[in-house]
């Protein structure tokens, strides 16, 4: 009997045991989907600006603050009726009833009861445009100094307490990070038009220092041919003129008969050392050419492969 007694009681605390392990590993399971499932979520409204939205209840404001700190992301701040319009749109679409969710907008701990001043939490300035539902402010007890969004079906701000109450939470990039990377968009934008532009400007001066060049050898060429046809006037001239002699004076051609042979040699190898001349001038022309639009065409090209280098290094910079 007492075996019995001791078998049922072993029995029960065993169930017991075996329950609250599976208690347990069931609650362990529970709160580790629920920490996975509960990430924040990015969203964009209809203005493209992106938001990330928390719908956990289980922030204060302080918390929600430093939440979107560590992403570099500040509190939502609504500047304009613009934006307030595309914000309240996106929260209609992915909230079935309205949450709420704290904004960056604070009072300075305030003490004042009814109307007094909010300032946003990304640039300390007053706020410029205000959506609060009607009444609010209220800043209930003196305590209320922070606001939020999405207590009413109106999607209007009210105030609470900054660390009592917990709400969701709506981020936004960091305005001042937001302009400067539009700043650092629109320098490059310029300075890649200025590169383009140096660059036309450049194949524009490379094509004209080649029609320079061409127009430069096709002169050089034409003076060569002149003076190749000046040389073969000449002789045909020289010609002309000792018959014309030797027509005039018939007993030169006696002496002619005698030196005819060595002045004609003498002519001829004056013609010949000038056609030499004329020659190596056109091939020294021709090589000088050769070499020099070698010369701006590499020059060119080092310049060209430079440009692109900097245009890619500023690229990089801006990236």
């Amino acid at each position: 009997m007492r075996f019995r007694k001791y078998c049922s009681a072993w029995k029960a605390t065993k169930m017991n045991t075996s329950m609250r392990q599976l208690l347990r590993s069931f609650l362990l399971i529970a709160i580790i989907w629920h920490n996975a499932v509960a990430v924040p979520e990015w969203h964009t409204a209809s203005d493209g600006k992106e938001y990330l939205v928390e719908k956990e209840l289980k922030y204060n404001w302080l918390q929600a603050y430093d939440e979107c700190a560590r992403r570099d992301l500040n509190l939502v701040v609504i500047e304009s009726e613009e934006k307030n319009v595309a914000f309240t749109a996106l929260l209609r679409e992915k909230f079935a009833k309205p949450s709420p969710l704290w904004l960056g907008y604070h009072d300075e701990f305030n003490l004042a009861k009814g109307p007094r001043h909010f300032f946003s939490i990304s640039t300390g300035q007053p706020l410029t445009f205000t959506n609060w539902f009607k009444g609010e402010p209220k800043n209930i007890k003196k305590k209320e100094h922070c606001a939020y969004v999405g207590g009413n079906s109106e999607y209007k701000w009210a105030d609470a307490s900054c660390d009592n109450s917990k709400y969701g939470y709506i981020c936004e990039k960091d305005k001042s990070s937001t302009n400067c990377q539009d700043d650092m968009k629109d320098i490059r934008k310029e300075v890649k038009a200025l590169n383009e532009a140096v660059s036309a400007e450049f194949a524009n001066h490379r094509r004209d220092v080649t029609d320079i060049l061409e127009n430069n050898n096709n002169e050089n060429n034409q003076i060569v041919e002149d003076l190749v046809a000046a040389k073969k006037a000449i002789i045909v001239e020289s010609q002309k003129s000792i018959d014309a002699v030797l027509l005039r004076k018939p007993y030169l051609q006696a002496v002619l008969a005698d030196v005819g042979d060595e002045f004609l040699a003498i002519l001829n190898n004056a013609l010949d050392g000038m056609s030499t001349v004329s020659t190596e001038a056109w091939q020294s022309i021709q090589v000088n050419h050769v070499r020099t639009v070698a010369e701006v065409n590499s020059a060119s090209d080092n310049f060209a492969q430079d440009l692109e280098s900097n245009t890619v290094a500023v690229d990089n910079l801006f990236d």
